[in-house]
């Protein structure tokens, strides 16, 4: 089914799309890229919620990123390798479990990478709207983060003796 030549361009074309999205993925995106990834227009618009709409002026997206689509092509020949491997072990019940369980993996990290490229869009977003606010302070103003995410967690100076020998590991 997958000779060794071709498992190793998918796995240089998944180490690649890796770095290209830990890279160089945040600087391609733009207000008005005319390449559908790397819009912010539309990746943060909601055509179903009129208050999320962009109401500007609209623009195509006639470009295809190459980098990004051969993230899409990988994920595409994974599949069908997937599938093609469900289809020649039909017979065999043990084989049916685990191509079933391989499928499940490729669809959540499919999920994974796809929700890790809306995080990259809406952090890129947020740190281009921090920038053109603080631009725009007059004299006298400032720009306050809080940053309330971090958890307290009150640390014991003693353990009770039931506490410290019921412990593992």
């Amino acid at each position: 089914l997958l000779d060794t030549d071709m498992a190793k361009l998918w796995k240089y074309n998944v180490a690649q799309s890796r770095l290209y999205l830990k890279t160089d993925f945040r600087m391609h995106l733009k207000m008005d890229s005319h390449c559908i990834d790397h819009c912010y227009v539309h990746s943060l618009s909601d055509p179903s919620d009129k208050i999320f709409q962009y109401e500007g002026k609209q623009h195509s997206h006639t470009v295809r990123c190459p980098r990004c689509e051969m993230m899409d092509f990988c994920f595409n020949e994974i599949k069908s390798l997937i599938e093609r491997l469900n289809d020649s072990m039909k017979d065999c019940d043990a084989w049916k479990k685990t191509v079933s369980e391989m499928k499940i993996r490729m669809e959540q990290n499919v999920a994974k990478i796809i929700d890790m490229k809306k995080h990259l869009v809406r952090a890129g977003y947020t740190d281009l709207e921090r920038t053109r606010l603080i631009n725009e302070l007059n004299d006298g103003e400032a720009f306050v983060t809080m940053d309330f995410a971090q958890k307290f967690l009150p640390m014991y100076k003693w353990e009770s003796q039931s506490k410290y020998f019921g412990k593992r590991g």
